[in-house]
């Protein structure tokens, strides 16, 4: 089954077809990281006045980071839909028609089309990176700038 549609995909576009959208998603994943870092840090800087002390800065950014996947996918979503598309139609067709067909069939759907998926997904894989991330980062650090750093919680 994969390899006749790989040999169909082959057959019918080249070696141009196995890489359909490659542009805008590079695209996308570099517009989608550029948007998620600024929110991920915004969203600390605004949470932490609330956040009682005994809360660790671990609990805090364990919940700004799907804070901003969440704001970072809302604003490129319409992109990811354009990608989808483009990916599996079997014309070869430029982004620009493929959006304006978009628009024409979905109007302002467009920009909410798929979007519980895609939420619900980088949610909770931002959840799990920054837990890693921001643990890896603590514990990599040196002794001597550990407490500055992080005090004792």
């Amino acid at each position: 089954m994969i390899y006749m549609t790989q040999s169909n995909i082959l057959f019918r576009f080249s070696w141009y077809g196995f890489y359909r959208g490659y542009v805008l998603s590079t695209f996308l994943v570099s517009l989608n990281s550029s948007l998620w870092w600024p929110f991920y840090y915004f969203y600390q800087s605004q949470l932490r006045p609330f956040v009682p002390d005994q809360v660790p800065t671990l609990a805090l950014q364990c919940c700004c980071g799907p804070l901003s996947s969440l704001s970072a996918n809302f604003l490129t979503n319409p992109i990811d839909v354009m990608r989808t598309r483009m990916q599996v139609t079997k014309n070869r067709e430029s982004s620009l028609y493929v959006l304006r067909v978009l628009w024409e069939q979905d109007s302002y759907r467009l920009f909410w089309k798929g979007l519980t998926a895609r939420l619900s997904y980088s949610c909770f894989y931002s959840f799990f990176i920054i837990l890693g991330y921001e643990t890896a980062k603590r514990y990599s650090l040196k002794e001597e700038y550990q407490q500055i750093l992080y005090p004792i919680e």
